[in-house]
């Protein structure tokens, strides 16, 4: 909930969500538009582009190798496809993730809010 409620003041619109207990495979957030999603993304990463950020080289890669599994380590994985709104095509997705990850997640979102 403190994640999709940060969201909601940054302005960044979502379609549903899902959290499941911390050893299950991925939480999730759907988003109505590719812009929506970009949003999300950018808020986590305010300072652009930092390949030393364990969190955002996760985001990049979902299918990381690791020689000891661990759900700290699992990569994202982005789901998007065209669907068609009132004003037009528009692309709507699906980001899973950790759900260890909330904590980071909602502290980052939390900054960009200033908070």
């Amino acid at each position: 909930a403190p994640v999709i409620a940060a969201l909601w003041t940054l302005g960044v619109r979502t379609r549903q969500c899902c959290q499941y207990n911390e050893l299950a495979d991925s939480a999730e957030i759907s988003f109505p538009t590719a812009s929506d999603m970009t949003a999300f993304v950018a808020a986590l990463f305010p300072v652009g582009d930092d390949q030393t950020d364990e969190l955002q080289s996760r985001i990049r890669d979902w299918d990381v190798h690791d020689p000891a599994p661990s759900p700290l380590r699992a990569g994202w994985r982005w789901v998007i496809a065209p669907e068609w709104t009132e004003g037009g095509w528009d692309f709507a997705g699906l980001v899973q993730f950790p759900p260890l990850d909330i904590p980071v997640i909602t502290d980052r979102l939390r900054g960009s809010l200033g908070a």
